[in-house]
């Protein structure tokens, strides 16, 4: 989908507002419909407001960044770094939230991950 609209609008930053304001009202719906009770819409603290702003923030840069890849690479070399985020996410989730790793876990990835470079590569 990233190509014929990174064809058709080629100012990255304007599909990259669309994108992600669409899907925040995707969002919101979801959320509407699914939590009845408005208590869930409060931030309580700071570090709530500095998680939906990061979240958004990197949201917004990593679609730039694919969106403008694609447009100077094509779609194989953004798809290549997919799996490079498994195993990024998983290092860090290991040494910030302290999360245990477990051999079948690592084991169960890294054969995602061969078997999406194998599917690339042919």
């Amino acid at each position: 989908m990233q190509v014929p609209i990174s064809a058709s609008v080629p100012d990255h930053i304007y599909s990259s507002t669309w994108m992600l304001f669409l899907a925040m009202l995707q969002a919101a719906m979801v959320t509407l419909v699914l939590e009845h009770e408005p208590e869930a819409w409060y931030l309580h603290s700071f570090v709530e407001l500095g998680c939906c702003l990061f979240g958004g923030i990197g949201s917004a840069v990593t679609f730039f960044v694919q969106a403008w890849c694609i447009s100077q690479r094509g779609p194989l070399f953004s798809a290549m770094f997919f799996p490079l985020c498994t195993v990024m996410t998983t290092v860090l989730a290991y040494m910030f939230l302290h999360e245990e790793l477990y051999t079948g876990s690592l084991l169960g990835a890294f054969a995602v991950i061969i078997g999406l470079y194998v599917v690339l590569w042919g």
